[in-house]
């Protein structure tokens, strides 16, 4: 069994390489964001019959992680690890220039400080 981790960034490791090389890894370590392109590609594989026939309880992934990895009712991966990220930024700073920091939502953030 080959793997290819997602930070492998080597010329001739890319995945469309291996694929032209016909040398696609059989497990593959990615991003969630990456998911929509391996799926693209033909290389993600329902593994939902595997996990019911081994009664792996989904029920135990913290809420939204499976999901991050599924479309349509169907499983292409299991995640082993989370990640939560957290921004901080400096109150006086957009004090300065008059920016709301109560007004911020996940939308607006951005856009806020460029004004």
């Amino acid at each position: 069994m080959r793997t290819l981790p997602s930070t492998s960034f080597a010329r001739g490791t890319q995945i469309q390489d291996l694929i032209a090389a016909k040398s696609v890894p059989d497990l593959i370590i990615l991003l969630r964001a990456s998911k929509d392109q391996y799926k693209e590609l033909g290389l993600t594989t329902n593994i939902l019959p595997i996990l019911k026939k081994h009664e792996i309880d989904l029920g135990r992934f913290r809420p939204g992680v499976v999901e991050a990895f599924a479309d349509n009712g169907q499983v292409y991966g299991l995640p082993y690890a989370t990640n939560t990220n957290a921004l901080y930024y400096n109150e006086e700073l957009f004090d300065r220039f008059g920016v709301d920091r109560t007004a911020c939502s996940g939308k607006t953030f951005l856009p806020s400080p460029v004004k």
